[in-house]
């Protein structure tokens, strides 16, 4: 039976060469389409599942106009936007920023030992509070409470 079916399909395929040419064409450039679509949407609902707070955590970016269209966007804003957002939108409930340093290495002190590390970032005292990132030594109460202050 299914020898059957492929011998007609075969038969088919010579001749309306043309015609079955753009009928396969189509329906790989379809399915490619469709697998790439879904890649994205999985991509993009995965993005950030780490933190168990995740559909509360809004990333707030700049858009940089010029006339009536977007010539760049970027994440970073002004230093104030967070607390004068906390203080006019009931909507908000912490904040917090995050700052690249901009060296390519800082060393850090802890106790009598000296450690090179890479990728260093400053944040506000209230980081911890809305990721759940785990703290290698120390606990997170009085954390950043004074400057230079090592856990």
């Amino acid at each position: 039976m299914l020898s059957n079916y492929i011998k007609i399909a075969l038969r088919i395929v010579r001749k309306d060469a043309t015609f079955s040419f753009i009928n396969v064409v189509g329906l790989a450039s379809g399915l490619a389409v469709a697998l790439l679509i879904i890649q994205y949407v999985r991509f993009e609902l995965s993005y950030e599942q780490s933190n168990p707070r995740a559909n509360q955590i809004v990333r707030l970016s700049i858009d940089y106009m010029n006339g009536g269209t977007v010539d760049a966007q970027d994440a970073e804003t002004f230093p104030p936007i967070g607390a004068k957002a906390k203080q006019e939108m009931n909507e908000v409930v912490n904040y917090t920023r995050v700052y690249a340093l901009q060296k390519p290495t800082t060393t850090v002190q802890i106790s009598d030992r000296y450690y090179v590390v890479d990728k260093v970032y400053a944040v506000d005292s209230s980081f911890f509070s809305l990721f759940n990132y785990p703290l290698v030594r120390g606990s997170r109460n009085g954390l950043f409470t004074r400057p230079a202050r090592l856990c």
